[in-house]
């Protein structure tokens, strides 16, 4: 299940570099479109096309958000007492290590 929710996490956060690269910075609106944003503005329309992507980055990164949460309760709910693993040094005695005098040097 984690491995499947993995799998789709990184399939949306792919889709939401694009979509992130695909939106006209400030300097495009005054040069004009180019490249596969002019077509969705020839498509829809410059102002809508701009929205349809915002709206469509904004539910990619929800999405994201969400699935997160949803791992980390699932991930949470299904670790128990037992799966839980303990460290090497629990539970034993330690051995204190002996002290040693420094020699005084000799002669």
């Amino acid at each position: 299940m984690m491995t499947f929710f993995t799998i789709i996490v990184l399939l949306i956060a792919v889709l939401l570099i694009l979509l992130v690269l695909l939106q006209p910075g400030k300097s495009d609106m005054i040069s004009g479109m180019s490249g596969l944003t002019g077509q969705f503005s020839t498509m829809f329309g410059s102002s809508h096309a701009n929205k349809l992507l915002f709206r469509i980055t904004m539910g990619c990164a929800l999405t994201i958000f969400a699935l997160s949460l949803m791992v980390n309760i699932i991930s949470k709910g299904s670790s128990s007492s037992a799966n839980i693993k303990k460290a090497v040094t629990e539970g034993k005695a330690m051995p204190i290590p002996a002290t040693s005098s420094p020699s005084s040097p000799k002669r």
